[in-house]
């Protein structure tokens, strides 16, 4: 079976300044129809942007210690979601510095791919 990215919606994003990093978006990405992940993040870290799967404190020794809340196993498929993320990122700042929007239960508003 094959997974494929068929929606990405964002709640927030902003563009960052050129010598800032950290978080600049948050957007959910549909899997096949059928599978949501909420809470994905794109994080600006020097040059480049990353795809952050959805994270949660962990107790730990270490103090700010993450733990995945989702893993993609498969690169091709963690792949194919940075792809989408970002470009639908991009998309969405070519007109504005900060987008927001309340998140929907319905997707009628998010942005499909084929």
């Amino acid at each position: 079976m094959s997974i494929k990215v068929t929606a990405v919606s964002f709640s927030f994003a902003k563009a960052m300044d050129e010598n800032r990093n950290g978080s600049c978006g948050f957007c959910r990405v549909i899997l096949n129809g059928v599978i949501t992940i909420n809470r994905v993040r794109v994080i600006k870290k020097d040059a480049d942007y990353i795809v952050q799967m959805p994270v949660t404190p962990c107790r730990s020794v270490e103090e700010n210690a993450i733990k995945s809340v989702v893993q993609i196993t498969d690169r091709e498929t963690m792949s194919e979601i940075e792809t989408a993320v970002l470009k639908e990122y991009n998309e969405i700042l070519k007109n504005t510095k900060v987008y927001s929007k309340k998140p929907s239960r319905n997707n009628n508003q998010t942005k499909t791919y084929k």
